[in-house]
């Protein structure tokens, strides 16, 4: 456990007895109540997506619990929203302060796997609680649902979209380690069957019980209805982190496209941070070579509101990534009742279905005449929104999240 402690929080005095003042409280939780006991590790839940399936989980458990459980929820203070409370909700927030290098640099690298171990308590970790790994090593099954599609995608796509070594050999690692926690499961969620294929080939598990569960779509995002104005400016908004390949470059060459042959204007918001620095130098010469730097907006992160903002006033909401377990930003899309053109792999179509229209995600002249096409065809946008409002009530957080946390609506 000591080394546990160490690997949680190294080097301070104080970091160890936060953790073992943690320990000590789930101990009598397990001791004194008579209660399922389910521990949401959410200390690596720092990106806008990771957060949201957090939240979700957390409200659906809140909607379903019949008092039989208790939630333990580790987050870091950073992290820390308006929470809801609940009196079997018990929240542990560890200052930042005391959040070590090692977590640090596993963050870094492993970004927000989801693993759910199973006995008579239960544990939802983001791969990097050790201390509870410890506690409850003996006879644990294991429920596996990842959210990272980038570690199963071949070498040839990744000497294309991460030249650096340290990248590819990272999520190599990263993969090994999925392989192993598979391997080990009784049961695995997969939040696409794009996924699914992947990780059965490269995990070689055909024979896992393995579950397709699509994530929800957000309430907290208004439904707006939208109809495309024929303005003499279109408003395109990509919503996304910015790493290589999000595939924003052929965003900025079907902007340059509909520059030469239409005649609106069109202004290309792209919101998100550049996880890859050099990246962003690189569009920008593209948006340069294609004289489309006037077009083009880079607002980088933003908060809840400015992001709501930028949803609301923009015309056709733009999705070109090439490689996607299930995006939340999709689902985000969804709940705005705007119109949608994204490109046609990964999961991308599995979320969206008949809401969207598709793009080659190589085909900038095809994702440029997919916008035109909203502008020229009145009853094709009509009825993209019309089949939005159907997808959303389709996609439910409550059957995901209960699966996630083993809670059957059949126990409400």
């Amino acid at each position: 456990f000591i080394i546990s402690a160490l690997y949680f929080n190294w080097i301070s005095i104080g970091s160890c007895y936060k953790v073992l003042r943690m320990y000590f409280k789930i101990k009598k939780s397990k001791k004194d109540l008579d209660k399922k006991i389910i521990l949401l590790d959410a200390l690596n839940a720092k990106s806008g997506g990771a957060l949201v399936i957090v939240d979700q989980v957390i409200n659906q458990f809140i909607k379903h619990n019949q008092d039989n459980t208790k939630l333990f929820v580790a987050q870091l203070k950073s992290s820390q929203k308006c929470q809801v409370h609940d009196r079997n909700i018990i929240r542990i927030y560890v200052d930042d302060k005391y959040y070590n290098l090692f977590y640090m640099a596993y963050w870094h690298f492993f970004k927000l796997p989801y693993i759910l171990l199973k006995n008579d308590i239960s544990h939802l970790v983001a791969l990097s609680g050790f201390v509870f790994f410890r506690y409850f090593k003996h006879n644990i099954k294991i429920t596996v649902t990842i959210n990272n599609v980038l570690p199963f995608i071949s070498k040839k796509e990744k000497l294309n979209y991460f030249p650096r070594v340290v990248s590819r050999v990272k999520f190599s690692l990263l993969k090994k380690i999925y392989c192993h926690s598979i391997k080990k499961s009784d049961r695995i969620i997969l939040p696409s069957y794009y996924l699914s294929n992947l990780m059965q080939k490269a995990c070689k598990c055909k024979g896992k019980n393995i579950q397709v569960q699509l994530t929800g779509c957000s309430d907290s995002i208004p439904l707006i209805q939208n109809k495309l104005n024929y303005k003499n400016t279109i408003s395109l908004l990509y919503l996304s982190p910015i790493w290589k390949y999000k595939n924003h470059i052929i965003l900025i060459r079907a902007l340059h496209y509909l520059k030469q042959n239409n005649s609106h204007n069109f202004k290309l918001y792209l919101v998100g941070g550049f996880l890859q620095k050099n990246i962003r130098k690189e569009l920008e010469q593209s948006a340069r070579n294609y004289n489309v730097t006037d077009n083009i907006v880079f607002l980088g992160n933003v908060d809840d509101k400015v992001k709501n903002e930028q949803l609301e006033k923009a015309d056709i909401l733009l999705f070109a990534s090439k490689y996607e377990a299930n995006s939340i930003i999709l689902s985000e899309y969804l709940a705005c009742g705007k119109l949608i053109v994204s490109s046609d792999s990964a999961s991308n179509k599995e979320i969206l279905s008949n809401s969207a229209l598709y793009f080659n995600n190589n085909d900038h002249v095809c994702a440029a005449s997919q916008i035109i096409r909203l502008i020229e065809d009145e009853k094709l946008c009509e009825e993209l929104l019309k089949n939005s409002k159907i997808r959303v009530s389709q996609l439910k957080w409550d059957g995901y999240a209960l699966n996630l946390l083993d809670i059957s609506k059949s126990k409400r």
